[in-house]
């Protein structure tokens, strides 16, 4: 009896053990491309076809208290949060959350927060404020070039970016890796 549970114990821990060197396959590959050199954020950015802005600032992700990846948060026009979903969100959903921000006329905002002014630079150096986006809808997209989930909802991104291609809304995918 207990040579038989021993047995169930060894086989258990072996199979626990492979699923862990599983997971840490899967990530050492999404962190290479096919050269095997790491990916910087410029080049993930490029592999995705992501025409939007994007910059490694992992304080901004504190700022944001972002526990999950990817998380994303949705600005308004005065700058306040609107709207967090922490792991995949569908495109759909955030086309509707956003069509909301941009036909609301006035709403009572009292009871959302301003959402944390940072400056940043991009993957291309150039410096920007969030503050300077006042005015437009802003969708932040908390990530990591490792993450695969988070490679899932670029997809998901580039379709909301298209869907509002030429209006008021403007899409930055921040990378909480550190520097």
């Amino acid at each position: 009896m207990l040579l038989l549970v021993a047995l169930r114990i060894n086989v258990i821990l072996i199979i626990l053990t492979i699923i862990a060197l599983s997971s840490l396959i899967l990530i050492w590959t999404n962190l290479l491309h096919v050269d095997n050199k790491p990916y910087t954020l410029r080049e993930y950015r490029d592999s995705l076809n992501a025409p939007w802005i994007f910059a490694q600032a992992p304080r901004v992700g504190l700022n944001y208290s972002v526990k999950v990846i990817p998380t994303i948060v949705i600005i308004d026009q005065q700058g306040r949060v609107r709207f967090r979903h922490e792991g995949l969100v569908e495109s759909s959903t955030l086309v509707n959350e956003i069509r909301v921000l941009l036909s609301e006329v006035q709403v009572n905002v009292e009871e959302f927060e301003y959402a944390p002014v940072f400056t940043v630079e991009d993957v291309d150096g150039k410096f920007f404020n969030l503050e300077e986006y006042i005015g437009n809808v802003v969708l932040l997209n908390f990530m990591a070039t490792w993450c695969t989930y988070c490679k899932s909802q670029i997809e998901e991104l580039k379709k909301v970016y298209e869907y509002f291609k030429g209006s008021p809304v403007v899409v930055i995918s921040i990378s909480i890796e550190p520097e």
